[in-house]
């Protein structure tokens, strides 16, 4: 979320941190049902909007604090079945979905692999590299892999074996309209 604001040097991540930390921990989660606000303190956080709008309830605590650990107690259970609900939701979808990926001798790939950049934080840098020309399956879900254009430097390795969770089909671009 936070590689969306930053600026291409990657310098200004301490000034947009706390404006994303804050949209994450309001948000409505989809799979809980409650943002992560919520189910720390049970109770909506109070904005700029309304303290400016005057809209901030001021009784809305509860009235002892054995109602409100209850009431805490009762969202964190509601969420936690929420995302059993939501796991078993989605594994539904993924098992309809999914196929086993296998890739022949010749084909061209891209590999997950951080790039890492001196000045630049890795984890905002291009997931995937490339791209690679597989060589040959060396088991079932390992494969031989070579770049498509040599390395300039000749310590880094020619050849590298992958596992296929790290490797996507590179797909070439027309230049035709």
């Amino acid at each position: 979320m936070i590689a969306a604001y930053i600026q291409p040097d990657h310098k200004n991540w301490d000034v947009v941190l706390p404006f994303v930390t804050f949209a994450y921990n309001t948000a409505i989660q989809r799979t809980t049902g409650y943002s992560p606000f919520y189910l720390v303190y049970g109770r909506s956080p109070t904005t700029f909007l309304d303290v400016s709008f005057f809209t901030c309830q001021v009784n809305s605590s509860p009235s002892s604090s054995e109602e409100y650990v209850s009431r805490l107690a009762q969202c964190r259970q509601r969420a936690r079945i929420n995302t059993e609900a939501r796991q078993e939701d989605r594994k539904l979808v993924y098992d309809e979905s999914h196929r086993d990926v296998s890739f022949q001798p010749g084909d061209e790939v891209l590999l997950l692999t951080p790039v890492r950049t001196p000045g630049l934080c890795d984890k905002f840098q291009p997931r995937f590299i490339g791209p690679y020309t597989v060589l040959e399956e060396t088991s079932p879900v390992n494969y031989r892999v070579t770049p498509l254009v040599a390395p300039a430097d000749r310590r880094y390795r020619t050849t590298e074996v992958v596992h296929v969770s790290r490797m996507k089909p590179f797909m070439r671009r027309s230049l035709s309209p």
